[in-house]
C-alpha cells in the first residue's frame, strides 16, 4: 500500500542516520518506487550546480536502499553498500546553472537481485519537473550483525549529539596538491569521525558519495590546470563509480587524477583513491565540462576556495 514512511520507520531498516540521512517527506508506493524531497546542502566548490554530483550521489543511494528495503522480505536493519554508479546528466537541460533555494525532488526503483546484492534506478528533478541527473546503483546487502561482527576491530564510542554539526555541508579540504598535464596529486589526509557522522552509528566509515565529491574536485583541479585557468568552473557531464572496500575513520587517504582524454572544453579523467598508501577505496572515471566561472555562485565558491588551495 503506497505511504508517507516516517523517520523513525525507515532508519529500523536501513543503515544511515541523520545528518547524512537528510530526505525529507519519504513516500514509496504499491510498485516500492521510493519518492523524496531534497534540500540541498552541500557548497558547490568549482562544480556548476544547482547541485553538486557527489550529493546527488549520496541522496540518490540512501532513496535507492530505501525503496530496496521495502522489497527485503526480510524485515530488519541491513547495509546497504553501494558499490557501483553510474551518473549520467540529462543532455536537455540547459547549461550551467547555480545553487539553489528550491527543493530538488528524487525518484528511486530498487530491486532485489539476491539476498546479498541489490540495485537501484534513479533521477533528480528540479522543482519545474525537469530531470537533472540519472543515477543507476549496485548494492552489496549485509545483515546489520554481519558487517558488525566482521568490522568490529574498527568499532568506536558514538561520539555525536544532537548538538553536533552537520559535515557535510562543506568540501573536505584538500592539501599538498601535486599538478602536472598528466596527472594530479593530493591529499584528504586521516579521515575524521566526524566526518562520518551518521555514516554509520558507531563504525564511522567516510561515505563514497562523500570520497567521490573529493575525487570529482580533484579532476576539476586537474581541468583548470589544463585549461590554464584557476577560475574555471565545471559541470560533471557523466560519471562511473566503484568501491569494493571501505574507508573506515583513522584511514589516512590520498586522491589522484589522472588525464585519459581531452577535446575541446571536455576532458575525461580515471580518478582514484587510496588508503594507507595501497588499498583502493574509491575510484570515478568522470567525464567533464569546463564552464566560465561565472556559472557558479560567487558564495559558494568563496566558501570552498581556501580549501582547495590550501
Amino acid at each position: 500500500m503506497s505511504s508517507i514512511v516516517g523517520l523513525e520507520s525507515i532508519l529500523s531498516l536501513i543503515d544511515v542516520q541523520p545528518p547524512y540521512y537528510a530526505l525529507q517527506n519519504l513516500f514509496i508506493d504499491d510498485h516500492h518506487a521510493a519518492y523524496a524531497s531534497i534540500e540541498v546542502e552541500q557548497s558547490l566548490g568549482k562544480e556548476a550546480g544547482p547541485i553538486s554530483s557527489g550529493e546527488i550521489g549520496r541522496h540518490l543511494a540512501i532513496l535507492g536502499s530505501c525503496s530496496v528495503a521495502s522489497l527485503n522480505p526480510v524485515k530488519s536493519k541491513h547495509y546497504y553498500l553501494a558499490s557501483k554508479a553510474v551518473l549520467r546528466r540529462n543532455p536537455a537541460v540547459r547549461q550551467g546553472g547555480t545553487a539553489t533555494r528550491h527543493k530538488l525532488y528524487g525518484v528511486a526503483a530498487g530491486k532485489m537481485i539476491s539476498g546479498k546484492s541489490a540495485a537501484a534506478s534513479c533521477y533528480i528533478q528540479d522543482h519545474t519537473g525537469h530531470i537533472l541527473y540519472y543515477l543507476e546503483v549496485m548494492y552489496h546487502v549485509v545483515k546489520e550483525e554481519t558487517f558488525k561482527r566482521a568490522n568490529r576491530k574498527f568499532q568506536m564510542q558514538n561520539i555525536f549529539h544532537d548538538a553536533s554539526p552537520n559535515p557535510y555541508k562543506h568540501l573536505l579540504p584538500l592539501r599538498n596538491i601535486e599538478k602536472s598535464i598528466p596527472l594530479v596529486k593530493a591529499e584528504l589526509g586521516m579521515i575524521e569521525p566526524a566526518w562520518c557522522y551518521g555514516h554509520f552509528a558507531e563504525l564511522p566509515v567516510l561515505p563514497i558519495a562523500r570520497l567521490m565529491s573529493q575525487l570529482i574536485q580533484t579532476a576539476g583541479i586537474h581541468a583548470a590546470h589544463l585549461h590554464g585557468d584557476d577560475e574555471i568552473t565545471f559541470q560533471v557531464l557523466s560519471g562511473n563509480a566503484q568501491a569494493d572496500q571501505l574507508a573506515f575513520a583513522g584511514d589516512h587517504i590520498q586522491v589522484q587524477s589522472e588525464l585519459t582524454y581531452a577535446r575541446d572544453e571536455i576532458y575525461w579523467f580515471d580518478c582514484k583513491a587510496v588508503s594507507n598508501g595501497s588499498k583502493v577505496v574509491g575510484q570515478v572515471y568522470v567525464e567533464l565540462k569546463v564552464m566560465p566561472a561565472a556559472a557558479l555562485t560567487s558564495s559558494a565558491y568563496e566558501q570552498d576556495k581556501l580549501l582547495l588551495h590550501s
